[in-house]
């Protein structure tokens, strides 16, 4: 088990009034120079994280970032050191970019970030910056509930990029068609649609992804479909988070935080475990049970991505995209 202490660098995820990420180019003639990096750098003995950020900002850039807030905290080895990546987004800060170290500049969206050479460390937060906050989790009668498909299209009118249909005991071909109908409406707002599903039905339906549940994650050898489609899988354990990163999923959901209507018999996890489980692990995890939109805060301040939830995703309210 490796020690809690080591090298911790802070990194910025920096966003522009388009959403766009701002990249720095590493010089030639350094340790991986040539590669594309988030700015930031390296924390000095007895450093505030937060204050490494502003300094390496005003350093790099001539800029002091106004209220950075944390997203994701990674462990990772390089050259027999352990370090610990704190990368943290910036919408709002003083001064103009302009490089003070005669960097190249680069700014990207979020999805053009795969087409840039970067320290494989980076990869887990190229993968958070590409995923939004929230993750509306709906079953196919959720969806057939009204004229088919308007519960989807109102929560994606409201801000919801990120969506798992689950579809336990229904036909495969009254699922391929809804699927394929909802990943058209999905796409339509430039949201992706993931399927609690068996592989083959995730490529007949075009769908953007597939969701494993904890049983199936178990079964599995090896990463259920290639990198050009998105993995998510559900977790309760220690051993089940094992197993989803070493299968190499994009992102996986822990569950019960809190208690919820649909599970009474099951134990919360709470807060503190749920900070323990997932504290420098290199995937990033929503928090699923008993979420609402207001928990979104909390489960970032304990390490987690974002928040996954049925229902409590369902008010009529509009979610930020990023």
């Amino acid at each position: 088990m490796m020690q809690r202490t080591g090298q911790a660098v802070a990194l910025a995820a920096i966003r522009d009034h388009q959403g766009r990420l701002l990249l720095t180019q590493r010089p030639s003639g350094v340790d991986q120079g040539g590669l594309w990096e988030f700015p930031g750098g390296k924390q000095e003995p007895g450093e505030p994280i937060e204050e490494t950020l502003r300094r390496e900002l005003y350093e790099e850039l001539a800029i002091l970032p106004a209220t950075p807030q944390p997203l994701l905290r990674l462990a990772y080895r390089a050259n027999g050191l352990r370090r610990i990546l704190h990368l943290f987004s910036v919408d709002r800060y003083h001064g103009k970019a302009c490089p003070q170290q005669g960097q190249p500049l680069r700014w990207v969206t979020p999805e053009q970030l795969v087409h840039y050479p970067m320290p494989s460390a980076n990869r887990p937060l190229i993968t958070a910056l590409r995923l939004p906050p929230h993750y509306l989790i709906t079953a196919l009668d959720d969806l057939l509930c009204e004229p088919p498909l308007v519960a989807l299209e109102r929560a994606l009118q409201r801000g919801i990029r990120l969506v798992q249909v689950r579809a336990p005991g229904v036909a495969e071909e009254r699922l391929l068609a809804l699927a394929q109908q909802a990943r058209q409406l999905c796409h339509r707002y430039h949201a992706r649609l993931l399927l609690n599903a068996p592989p083959h039905l995730v490529t007949a339906s075009a769908a953007d992804g597939i969701h494993l549940p904890a049983w199936r994650l178990l079964t599995l050898s090896e990463r259920p479909l290639p990198a050009n489609y998105w993995v998510g899988a559900s977790c309760h354990t220690p051993r089940e988070l094992k197993q989803a990163l070493a299968l190499g999923v994009d992102f996986a959901l822990l569950s019960p935080v809190l208690a919820t209507a649909s599970h009474p018999h099951a134990t919360p996890l709470g807060w503190r475990r749920f900070a323990r489980m997932v504290r420098d692990l290199p995937l990033p995890v929503y928090a699923l049970g008993g979420m609402t939109r207001d928990h979104l805060t909390i489960a970032r301040q304990h390490g987690g991505h974002g928040i996954a939830a049925i229902r409590g995703l369902a008010e009529s309210t509009r979610f930020p995209t990023a």
